[in-house]
Parts: structure tokens; sequence; C-alpha cells
């Protein structure tokens, strides 16, 4: 019998990466169109609030990788 653990948790990382980089580049971009659009400030916070969005979702999938190699007995550097 095989032991799907391994995989279980790469697929895990996978879908958690993965929403945590899509909320955090298309919650910002919602808020900026409709921001701009109310505000008539066109496309002024839909850009800053995008690329606030990218740095964050960089920022947190940077911290979870390095945290789940360090977890899995990696040695960084």
């Amino acid at each position: 019998m095989k032991n799907w653990r391994g995989e279980i948790y790469g697929a895990q990382l996978f879908f958690r990466l993965s929403a945590i980089l899509l909320s955090a580049v298309f919650c910002p971009l919602l808020f900026g169109v409709w921001f701009d659009q109310t505000a008539k400030t066109a496309p002024f916070a839909t850009l800053c609030l995008t690329i606030a969005g990218v740095i964050v979702g960089t920022v947190a999938i940077y911290r979870i990788i390095f945290a789940t190699y360090k977890q899995i007995g990696g040695r960084p550097g």
C-alpha cells in the first residue's frame, strides 16, 4: 500500500498557495475598480491596490514556503 501523505500535503500546499495568491491579487483589484468608479479616480486606486496585493501575496507565499521548508528539515542558506 502506498503512503499518500506526501502527495496530499503537496496538494494541500499548492491549493493554499493558490488561494493566497488569488485572494491577495483579486480582492484589492476588485476593491480598486469599485473605488475608482465611485470616486472617479480611475485608474489610480486600481493600480496602487493591485501592486500592493502582488507584493503582499509574494511576501505571504515566501513566508509559507520558507516555513514549510524548515518544517520538512531543510537548511536554508
